[in-house]
């Protein structure tokens, strides 16, 4: 019986062995060793590389598990705090000086932008660790927009800003997530809308177009953008906008409450859907995000 066996070392320690056996006597040569010494090399990376992505996996299984159970567990005092807040608004309880409504009206926009950052941070999670779950079906982008702008206009028009939507008649459908595409929607025009002055104007519109933007997708897509005429963007933070908690220096922007997460967010939704987000802006004049959704006779096509 003729035995050769080879250490697999990794970071200094032992990590496992490679054993050869056979029957034969004096079976295994100087040449058999060499190449088992080799081969011991290259497997000894390869396999602390697996340890640290078993590793990973399990602190990302683990980070999402603690995000989701903390967003679960802040949501309920969140709305009973913001429920509260706004019954002594309403006179509930009696009438409120200035300085009293003051104070809860400083709660309750602590408490919004608290759920916000929650809201984000649970999204951010489930997009890296591959869990956001989407319910794909063929839409009607008209109704994305109309139930984007919907809760959005009264902040609009107290802005006295005005929104073009220009979408061409007949519109085929998209095949996305509809609540989710009109999250990235939503997060546009808010954009738009924050950053845009008193009596600024806001475009939505939409073509249908061959999918130059990406040759491995399916061949026809809905082009929309989101275009305002607010203060731009630098093309330093242009290059910076789908970073993580990346706010800008600019002083009129850092004015307006962010999280940091929303482009990001919007980008993971727009790339799961197979689509493109891009950004063209010029500081002081304006700033126009281009997104790409795939359409369902294209999707159905590729199926087919």
């Amino acid at each position: 019986l003729s035995q050769l066996a080879v250490p697999l070392f990794t970071g200094g320690e032992v990590r496992g062995v490679i054993m050869l056996e056979s029957q034969e006597k004096n079976a295994f040569t100087l040449l058999h060793l060499d190449f088992v010494s080799r081969l011991a090399e290259h497997a000894s990376p390869a396999l602390a590389n697996a340890s640290l992505f078993a590793r990973l996996e399990e602190a990302n299984e683990a980070r999402s598990e603690f995000v989701s159970f903390v967003a679960h567990e802040l949501r309920t005092p969140m709305t009973s705090i913001r429920g509260f807040a706004d019954l002594l608004l309403g006179g509930v309880v009696g009438p409120l000086n200035d300085q009293q409504k003051g104070f809860l009206n400083t709660i309750r926009a602590n408490v919004e932008r608290m759920t916000t950052l929650v809201s984000d941070l649970n999204d951010v999670t489930k997009l890296q660790t591959d869990r956001m779950h989407m319910e794909m079906a063929p839409l009607n982008f008209r109704d994305v927009v109309e139930e984007t702008l919907r809760p959005l206009q009264a902040q609009i028009d107290d802005k006295h800003q005005m929104v073009s939507v220009q979408l061409p008649d007949p519109l085929p459908h998209i095949y996305a997530d509809r609540n989710r595409l009109i999250q990235v929607l939503t997060n546009l025009v808010s954009n738009a809308h924050k950053y845009t002055p008193s009596g600024g104007t806001i475009t939505i519109a939409a073509e249908v177009s061959r999918n130059i933007w990406d040759q491995a997708g399916v061949s026809e897509v809905l082009h929309f953008y989101v275009q305002d005429n607010g203060i731009g963007i630098s093309e330093a933070d242009q290059l910076k906008l789908f970073t993580p908690y990346f706010r800008s220096e600019n002083p009129t922007a850092l004015e307006q409450p962010g999280t940091g997460l929303g482009l990001v967010i919007v980008r993971g939704i727009v790339e799961q859907h197979g689509g493109q987000i891009w950004v063209e802006s010029t500081l002081g004049e304006g700033t126009t995000f281009h997104v790409t959704v795939p359409l369902a006779r294209a999707v159905a096509q590729r199926q087919a």
